[in-house]
């Protein structure tokens, strides 16, 4: 997550937001009420949740898991581009953050919609997967950046083919291109370069905000 940028200049971030679909007033309401708590900058763009609406619409997706809820700013916006059967997972350990958020789905009737699972999120990807759930149509990955590469097998095996994996910060303020000073970068570099050489999938890196990346799952493997 993150609403700031190294890589496009702020007034370039405002003039997109001032000509993109205006984003619905409870989940910009949340966004904004979340900027004032500690780390509150680390949230998504509003960029994201419109991109997001498109790819899901565009999925026709039903399922959608998130790795990284923070007070669910994205998942109320997920949620609400899903059908009326469709669900959003989300994978927080930090349950404060959740129950700043949900006073917001619930005015936004999502709620229902929105399922948390609170602790580590490998231990909540391995259950998911020990639970034989259904295949995801979409999977976000916006958590602890020195487990990317972790999280991203592990969201492979929960797409379904023809789905989508986004993870964020994949360019990380541009300190990919340096030698890594921290777990973070080191992850994230991992990751970039497992999905590189992934020949299951597609993937593009777009210079949006932080770097998004998006990964179209083309085959399982094996």
């Amino acid at each position: 997550m993150s609403t700031r940028s190294d890589i496009i200049s702020k007034k370039i971030e405002t003039y997109i937001e001032s000509h993109q679909s205006p984003v619905d007033e409870t989940v910009m309401a949340l966004q904004k009420a979340s900027l004032d708590l500690p780390q509150g900058d680390i949230q998504s763009s509003l960029s994201h949740v419109n991109l997001f609406d498109i790819l899901l619409k565009t999925l026709n997706a039903r399922r959608v898991l998130e790795v990284g809820t923070f007070t669910g700013f994205c998942a109320l916006a997920m949620a609400q581009a899903l059908p009326a059967d469709g669900q959003v997972v989300t994978c927080e350990q930090d349950e404060s953050r959740i129950e700043f958020g949900r006073p917001y789905w619930e005015k936004a009737g999502m709620a229902d919609k929105i399922h948390v699972r609170l602790g580590p999120a490998l231990e909540s990807l391995k259950a998911l997967i020990s639970e034989k759930v259904a295949p995801f149509d979409f999977c976000y990955i916006d958590a602890n950046k020195s487990q990317y590469p972790e999280y991203y097998q592990h969201c492979f095996d929960l797409t379904r083919e023809g789905g989508i994996i986004a993870l964020d910060n994949t360019l990380f303020y541009g300190e990919v291109l340096e030698a890594p000073k921290n777990n973070s970068v080191r992850g994230i570099q991992q990751a970039n370069t497992i999905i590189a050489q992934d020949r299951a999938v597609t993937s593009v890196i777009l210079p949006m905000s932080d770097g998004l990346t998006l990964v179209r799952k083309e085959a399982c493997r094996g």
